[in-house]
């Protein structure tokens, strides 16, 4: 370039004074001119465009008083990874969702909630969860925190690499944990049973071990508290070895010898001296802690082991059975046990069930196949029928609940049958317009105007009456389809 045609160059796009910023600003006014309408906000709740509020967010994860939270453990079979789910299930608004999860070093065998942390100064309240594994240690995980990477409290201590299993008093089990009981009443303590024959009793404000129990000859499979005498401990374990002793006299032990491995227990709640035990041959004995050695009842409730067991704490007799079989069976035990009904929830074996602590109806299962499903037991007329006179108020409402949640898989069912609907019909009536206007192009083409502002003008009334008629050709067509709406609508009323 010549000297004139480069000054030429910088004049016309000012290179000269490209680097000279404006006196008084920190950013060049010509760069960021474009962006001169941006408003800037030092907080998210000062600007108006963000309407979801960071409280809103932390509020989708605060549990609620009237919460009920359903842990599970799950592993994974293809690559043998074990985890925890929370779910919160809320009967006001019926919500059901995974609330937390957190991953497991080893296999899960059994869960327990605890609702006390020691670590908690202000009022000991805690939301905690005692997992037993193939480990011979107790994990106490922290429920109020997400995605926890690891347990807030170790009960125990892990086997050394390479050493047997060998017995270390105070240090606490020396196999597999197959069994955990948090006393309601002693808050502080929490019972575990172990794969290496022994019932542990432990402090959970100093995490060490008060007393062991080894009055079993076999691996000691579960545990219970009674719910009225805080003290009694009952206990089941492998070989049909069954027991109920008092924590502070280990000396008076009450046993059983049952048919079968034990695979479940519970306390009756409308008999706080009366339990129930499921085996591995299918049946249920029910026993009576005054009168060691005899049961009072015996059921062969299934073909398959029963690996769950669980009784209403609201409607006396109403029990629940789950086993290998894949079905779930719902039981009249107040006087003459009998089968009320039994169902196949599509969850494989059945291998934990549990009754709401406050819906009666309520029954959260969990099975091999689909994780946790809840069913409303209510929901079968045989149940109702047979358990409303014992709890009316609590049968009624268990219906109404019932009922409702028809009413809403309904209208969902509904919903989505009519947008199916309603986009055919979208597509109907893009093709009668399309028909439509190709007549009304058809009806242009036979006109033979006279004069320019004839032909504008029959043009124009032309173009009116064929586009009324094409309106009300719609309108017609839309309601004969609202009069087949509000018919089918009926119909389903109905």
């Amino acid at each position: 370039l010549t000297a004139e045609e480069r000054q030429a160059i910088e004049e016309e796009f000012g290179m000269e004074t490209y680097e000279e910023e404006e006196e008084g600003n920190d950013i060049n006014t010509a760069m960021f001119g474009q962006f001169a309408g941006l408003s800037y906000h030092k907080t998210n709740d000062e600007d108006p465009y963000i309407t979801v509020k960071e409280d809103d967010e932390v509020d989708d994860y605060r549990l609620k008083s009237t919460d009920n939270l359903i842990a599970s453990a799950r592993v994974d079979a293809e690559n043998g990874l074990s985890r925890v789910e929370v779910h919160v299930y809320n009967e006001t608004d019926g919500s059901f969702y995974v609330h937390t999860d957190f991953m497991l070093d080893s296999f899960p065998l059994c869960l327990e909630w605890i609702g006390v942390d020691p670590g908690n100064d202000d009022s000991q309240n805690g939301n905690l969860l005692a997992i037993g594994s193939m480990d011979p240690v107790i994990e106490l995980w922290d429920l109020n925190v997400l995605e926890s990477a690891e347990p807030v409290v170790t009960l125990g201590a892990p086997l050394s690499a390479g050493k047997k299993k060998t017995k270390k008093k105070g240090k606490g089990h020396t196999d597999s944990v197959l069994g955990l009981a948090w006393n309601v009443h002693q808050r502080t303590a929490l019972a575990s049973s172990s794969a290496d024959k022994t019932i542990r009793l432990w402090d959970l404000t100093t995490t060490k071990t008060i007393q062991t129990y080894t009055h079993h000859s076999n691996k000691v499979e579960l545990i219970r508290w009674n719910s009225e005498e805080h003290s009694v401990l009952a206990s089941g374990a492998h070989g049909g070895e069954v027991s109920v002793f008092d924590v502070r006299q280990p000396q008076a032990v009450a046993t059983w010898e049952l048919d079968g491995d034990i695979e479940a227990l519970v306390w009756l709640p409308w008999d706080a001296a009366s339990f129930l035990v499921g085996t591995s041959d299918g049946f249920v004995f029910e026993c009576n802690a005054h009168t060691p050695g005899k049961t009072m009842k015996t059921v062969h409730a299934h073909d398959s082991p029963i690996t769950a067991l669980t009784a209403s704490e609201h409607i006396s007799g109403l029990i629940a059975t789950g086993s290998i079989d894949e079905t779930v069976k719902v039981w009249d035990f107040s006087s003459s046990p009998s089968m009320i009904a039994a169902k196949n929830h599509d969850i494989g074996p059945v291998f934990s069930l549990s009754f709401s602590p406050d819906t009666p109806y309520q029954l959260a299962c969990g099975g091999g196949r689909g994780g946790v499903k809840l069913v409303n037991v209510a929901e079968n007329g045989a149940v109702r029928r047979r358990f409303n006179e014992r709890g009316e108020a609590e049968t009624m409402h268990a219906y109404e609940l019932a009922q409702r949640e028809e009413h809403e898989r309904k209208a969902l069912r509904d919903a989505l049958a009519q947008a199916e609907k309603d986009e055919d019909n979208e597509e109907d009536d893009e093709d009668n317009w399309e028909d439509i206007m190709d007549e009304l192009k058809v009806e242009r083409m036979k006109q033979t105007p006279t004069a320019k502002t004839t032909t504008t003008a029959t043009e124009s009334a032309t173009a009116t009456t064929a586009t009324a008629t094409a309106t009300a050709a719609l309108k017609k067509k839309n309601k004969k389809k609202k009069n087949k709406k509000k018919t089918q609508t009926h119909t389903h009323t109905h």
